[in-house]
Parts: structure tokens; C-alpha cells; sequence
């Protein structure tokens, strides 16, 4: 639904869809198959909300719900889970929007996850070329991004 002009809608149907993936991964313990389609529901569901915030909302509005989002998935990743992902399309869009201290903690935090991926590099390389200093003065990311500059 992204890119056909029903974003508000695919925004709410992923936010839905992230509440109940969040409800059956925190409520009693899913067997692992379905572990694994919750998990999955909410990595893909959270790209569709970062995604469509950054395509509806001015960065000031966008920049802070983006972060939580990115600090809930790196908290919510299990090895073999796309929730990486999420990471990811953060990374993208804090950048997009000048939010350097975000993009690279998402980023940082992302490679760590999921070491030598493709798809991975290619958001790195952005990110690299729009902020080459921060990138590299970057050290092992925290468990939440630093806070914004001014």
C-alpha cells in the first residue's frame, strides 16, 4: 500500500498488526513456529510504520517515533529473524532527515545484528556517504541511540 497514495492506511493496518505480533510475543511463550511468524509479523509491519511515518510526517514529528521503533526492534531481534530489517529502514530514514546520531546507532546496531548483508551494505553506503565522520567516529552501538544534536 506504500507508494499507491494509501499510506495512512497501510500505516494503520501495520500498527495493528505490530500490537497483535507484540501481544503473542509477550504474552505466554509461542512455540517457535509460531515465535518465528510473530516475530516476523512485527519486523515487517514495523518497516511499513517507518517507512509511512517518514512519507507523511515532517522529520520533527517523525524522528522521535522512528528511534523507539528502531530501540523496540533491536530489543525484540532473535538470530534467523528479518526484525533487523527494521533497524535498517530506521537507519534510511533518520538519515533522510538529518537525524545523524539515530541513523548511525541504527545502522551500527543493524551490522551488528546481521553481519555482511547485502541488502545491509547498501544502507551503510548511504548512510556512509551522507555522514563519513560520524559513521567512523562511531564506536559498538549502546542499547538506545544517543541523544540528537541541536
Amino acid at each position: 500500500m506504500l507508494g499507491t497514495g494509501e499510506v495512512e492506511e497501510a500505516v494503520a493496518r501495520a500498527e495493528a498488526l505490530r500490537t497483535e505480533a507484540l501481544t503473542r510475543l509477550e504474552g505466554a511463550v509461542p512455540s517457535g513456529v509460531e515465535r518465528s511468524y510473530a516475530l516476523a509479523a512485527f519486523g515487517y509491519a514495523t518497516v511499513t510504520v517507518i517507512l509511512g511515518l517518514a512519507e507523511t510526517l515532517p522529520p520533527r514529528e517523525f524522528i522521535p517515533r522512528i528511534r523507539f521503533l528502531a530501540v523496540e526492534a533491536a530489543r525484540r531481534y532473535r538470530p534467523g529473524s528479518d526484525v533487523w530489517k527494521a533497524l535498517a529502514a530506521a537507519a534510511e530514514m533518520l538519515a533522510r532527515a538529518g537525524d545523524v546520531e539515530g541513523a548511525v546507532w541504527a545502522l551500527r546496531k543493524a551490522e551488528e545484528l546481521r553481519p555482511g548483508d547485502a541488502d545491509l551494505e547498501r544502507v551503510a553506503a548511504g548512510v556512509r556517504t551522507m555522514y563519513p565522520q560520524a559513521y567512523e567516529a562511531a564506536g559498538e552501538p549502546g542499547e538506545e541511540p544517543p541523544p540528537p544534536s541541536p
